[in-house]
């Protein structure tokens, strides 16, 4: 298995070979991959042959991590064989969920700035600007503060759920 980010958690092509698969697979997959062998062998086929499946690989020290992987078999006269090639790609998951993080961040951007244009009354849209970051971001609670005249006190103006309903009631501020 090569580390595609270059680090000696990974196994040496010498290490790697000759190991089972599943020595290198989480215990989840085990099951799956010698099914495929069997199939392999008793059929001459299997639908995994051939094709990239993610899956989840065991590092030598134990941790788990996402791993690309393709299965081969080929025969000799007197023998079969089974290769398998795979890829660390923590890497690419993890650009992977940073680009659907700041997805999730420019459409609440586009969603904030719409609610901006649309809204009249300025109370109706700080409770747009609270809903909205609350749907976007998954949170249970959101507040939004504003500075009295004086500069002296944080004062909340839109809130979400009960509890931020009950404090605007309260007229909830912070000191600055």
């Amino acid at each position: 298995v090569r580390d595609a980010g270059g680090g000696n958690h990974s196994l040496t092509a010498s290490e790697a070979r000759g190991q089972p698969l599943t020595s290198m697979l989480s215990p989840e997959f085990h099951e799956m991959f010698q099914g495929t062998i069997v199939e392999v062998i008793d059929t001459g086929e299997s639908a995994l042959l051939g094709e990239i499946i993610e899956v989840t690989g065991i590092r030598k020290d134990g941790s788990e991590f996402p791993l690309e992987l393709s299965l081969a078999t080929w025969t000799t006269r007197d023998k079969q064989f089974f290769t398998a090639i795979g890829r660390d790609i923590t890497d690419r998951k993890q650009a992977q969920a940073r680009l659907e993080r700041r997805a999730v961040q420019l459409q609440a951007a586009t969603d904030l700035s719409h609610a901006t244009t649309s809204a009249l009354d300025p109370d109706e849209l700080l409770r747009q600007v609270v809903d909205l970051v609350r749907e976007q971001f998954d949170l249970y609670y959101v507040g939004l503060f504003l500075l009295d005249e004086e500069g002296r006190f944080a004062v909340l103006r839109a809130a979400t759920g009960d509890a931020g309903r009950r404090m605007l009631v309260d007229e909830h501020k912070l000191t600055v």
